[in-house]
C-alpha cells in the first residue's frame, strides 16, 4: 500500500472520498510513505524511486529519499514492462494507494531504476500526476482513471495563491468542488478534446465584451483559452482595443508597457463568454468575468502599475492565461463528463503592487 504525504500542494478529503492535497504523503502496505509532488495539469501518471536506484548522484543539501520496496509492501503486483522516457529508467508495478482514507489501487505505475533530474535536486521522493490528461506518456495507468470511481464526485479542483516571489501555496481537492478557498459560484463548460492530451483546461470562447467610452462593446472571437500555472496572460492581437481602449491604458515607451492606475477596482470587467460555437453562444455556454486584478500588474523597478497582457498576432485562435487569473479563479475538472469548471476565490489579490 501507497501513503503520500504533504509537501506542496494540500489535499483534502470528504467520505465517502475527496481528498485535498498540498504535495501528500502516500503509503504502501506494509505502510511506506512518500512525500511526492502533485500535478493537476501536465502529469497523470504516478512515479516512484525504486530500491535498485542508484542515489549517488541525489544532491547532499535536500532530505533522504524514501524509496519503494515491493518487498515490503504485501499489495504489491509485479507488471509486465519497462519505461524509457527522457532521463527516466523504470519497470512497472501495481499496489494500492492510500492519501488519507482514500485507498484505490494503481494498476500500473513506474518504479524507477534511475533517479530522474527533478528528484535529484528537489525534496520529494516522487509525482503524483493527477491531471485529466487522457494520454499516458509512459503506457501506465492514468492515476484519475484507477482513483476516479472511489470519489463523492469524479471532480478536481484546484486554488492557487501564488506570489511574485514564488513561495506560494496551492490546494488540490478530490472528489469535490473547493468550498474552503472558493465561492459557490461553479459554472462548467465542455473541455475541448483537442487539447485533452496535452492541456485539458481548455474551453472554447466564442466572445468578450467590455464596456469602452459608456458603451458596451461585444468582440465575436471564435478563439480558445486554455488556463496555465505560469506568469502569463497572452492574448489574440485582435482583442487588443479591449484593453487598451477599455482601460484607458497609454503606452510608455520608456518602459515598453501600457501603463494604468494601480487601483484595480477602477478598470473595466471583461466578460467571457466560454462554450458555445463560433462566435455564437448555446445552452452551454458560461460567462467568466475577469476584472482589473487579473490583468493589472505593478513593476517593482519602475514604481507604475501597467496591463500585464501580451498581445499576440500568430496566435489569433488561442489564449493563455496564467497564475495571476488563477489567483483570484478556481478551476475544476469533471472526469467523467469532461467538462471545466470556474469559480471566484474567497480571497482575490486586488492589490497590484502586492500581488
Amino acid at each position: 500500500m501507497l501513503r503520500l504525504g504533504q509537501k506542496r500542494a494540500s489535499v483534502r478529503h470528504h467520505e465517502k472520498t475527496t481528498q485535498h492535497v498540498r504535495a501528500q504523503r502516500m503509503s504502501v502496505s506494509a505502510a511506506q510513505s512518500f512525500n511526492v509532488e502533485v500535478d493537476a495539469f501536465f502529469d497523470n501518471a504516478l512515479i516512484l524511486i525504486g530500491a535498485n536506484a542508484n542515489l549517488s548522484s541525489v544532491s547532499k543539501n535536500i532530505p533522504h529519499k524514501n524509496i519503494y520496496n515491493a518487498s515490503n509492501s504485501l499489495t504489491f503486483i509485479p507488471v509486465n514492462g519497462n519505461i524509457s522516457f527522457w532521463d527516466l529508467k523504470a519497470h512497472k508495478a501495481q499496489d494500492v494507494l492510500n492519501i488519507g482514507s482514500l485507498s484505490a489501487t494503481i494498476k500500473s505505475f513506474a518504479v524507477g531504476d534511475t533517479v530522474p533530474y527533478f528528484l535529484k535536486y528537489y525534496p520529494i521522493d516522487g509525482l503524483l500526476g493527477l491531471s485529466p490528461i487522457k494520454k499516458s506518456y509512459y503506457n501506465i495507468s492514468v492515476v484519475a482513471d484507477d482513483l476516479v470511481d472511489q470519489l463523492d464526485k469524479p471532480l478536481i479542483s484546484i486554488y492557487t495563491n501564488s506570489t511574485r516571489s514564488g513561495n506560494g501555496t496551492g490546494e488540490v481537492t478530490l472528489g469535490a468542488e473547493d468550498s474552503d478557498n472558493c465561492q459557490n459560484t461553479w459554472s462548467y463548460v465542455p473541455a475541448l478534446d483537442y487539447f485533452t492530451n496535452s492541456t485539458p483546461f481548455a474551453v472554447h470562447v466564442s466572445s468578450a465584451e467590455v464596456t469602452i467610452g459608456g458603451q458596451l462593446t461585444t468582440f465575436n472571437l471564435d478563439t480558445n483559452v486554455t488556463f496555465l500555472p505560469w506568469p502569463m496572460f497572452d492574448v489574440p492581437i485582435k482583442v487588443k482595443d479591449a484593453f487598451v481602449n477599455g482601460t484607458g491604458a497609454t503606452y510608455n515607451n520608456s518602459i515598453g508597457e501600457y501603463t494604468i492606475d494601480c487601483d484595480t477596482t477602477k478598470a473595466p470587467l471583461i466578460t467571457l463568454n466560454l462554450g458555445g460555437a463560433g462566435n455564437s453562444t448555446d445552452s452551454t455556454s458560461r460567462k467568466l468575468v475577469l476584472s482589473g486584478a487579473d490583468y493589472i500588474r505593478y513593476s517593482i523597478r519602475e514604481g507604475v502599475c501597467y496591463l500585464g497582457v501580451n498581445f499576440y498576432s500568430t496566435i489569433n485562435n488561442q489564449w493563455y492565461l496564467g497564475s495571476q487569473v488563477l489567483k483570484n479563479h478556481c478551476i475544476s475538472f469533471n472526469y467523467k463528463e469532461r467538462t471545466v469548471g470556474f469559480a471566484d476565490s474567497k480571497t482575490p489579490k486586488t492589490d497590484a503592487t502586492k500581488a
